[in-house]
């Protein structure tokens, strides 16, 4: 997709990326600037995260696994809660070195949206990042949860197509 093809409605996301080190948050600042994304706001660990989430206004979070002092899972989990003052409806992308299954389903667990393994390329980024914002997954409001549906293998199996 040539950057005079961008989705207008691209333009319009405000971002949060949370990763700790400065390199990948700013190439996928630059990458996401090449989407027509320019609403980015960049956070070193989970906690700096939350604190932003607590302002509001995110279409999107972006964020790694490993991190300190909280890491990626946490963090999601703690947007999850019940209690969070984040939308439950948010998704959260995650972007890891990561591909171990215990890894990946901890994250989706956690209250992840969706998971890439880095390195990324671009088409796959602007590809999970429209699905995640175009076709948003029902959310479900439990004790501990309060977020998108963490049973999609099951409901996509229930409709006939493959997960």
């Amino acid at each position: 997709m040539a950057k005079d093809e961008l989705n207008p409605s691209l333009s319009r996301l405000k971002v949060l990326i949370v990763d700790d080190s400065s390199a990948v948050r700013m190439m996928l600042t630059a990458l996401l600037h090449t989407f027509g994304i320019t609403q980015i706001v960049e956070c070193s660990d989970g906690a700096e995260g939350l604190r932003a989430v607590e302002k509001g206004g995110f279409d999107l979070v972006i964020t790694d696994v490993s991190m300190r002092p909280m890491d990626g899972v946490e963090f999601s989990r703690r947007l999850r809660d019940p209690e969070s003052s984040a939308p439950p409806n948010l998704p959260v992308l995650f972007l890891s070195s990561h591909s171990e299954k215990a890894v990946v389903n901890a994250a989706i667990q956690a209250g992840g949206s969706g998971y890439l393994v880095k390195p990324i390329s671009r088409t796959a980024l602007l590809e999970k990042i429209v699905s995640l914002v175009g076709n948003p997954r029902p959310v479900v409001k439990g004790m501990a949860y309060w977020g998108p549906d963490r049973r999609r293998k099951r409901r996509l199996a229930s409709s006939g197509r493959k997960a």
